[in-house]
């Protein structure tokens, strides 16, 4: 039997792309609200699906590991990221 594999997705703009969302906006906010943000929308739904699958593949190889203590056995309990993890945390608050 023959291996089944699958093409990753082709995701284009994903604000653009989401006409539910853009119909809703323009419908629910204001004018002069929607002007001001909607640069930022686009910015944002053109930048997400390729930056974002992108920093999603990274994280996986080096996750977060918890540091109970310094080098002279101190307590710390530090959490320690790798800047994959913090480009992603990043990605998310924005």
């Amino acid at each position: 039997m023959d291996e089944f594999y699958q093409d990753a997705p082709r995701l284009g703009d994903q604000y653009a792309d989401d006409v539910v969302l853009g119909s809703y906006l323009r419908w629910r906010l204001p004018h002069a609200m929607l002007a001001e943000i909607e640069p930022g929308l686009r910015r944002l739904g053109h930048g997400a699906a390729p930056d974002l699958i992108a920093l999603g593949a990274a994280p996986r190889a080096e996750p977060p590991r918890q540091v109970p203590n310094d080098a002279w056995g101190r307590r710390v309990d530090d959490i320690v990221v790798s800047d994959s993890w913090r480009a992603l945390d990043r990605a998310a608050a924005e």
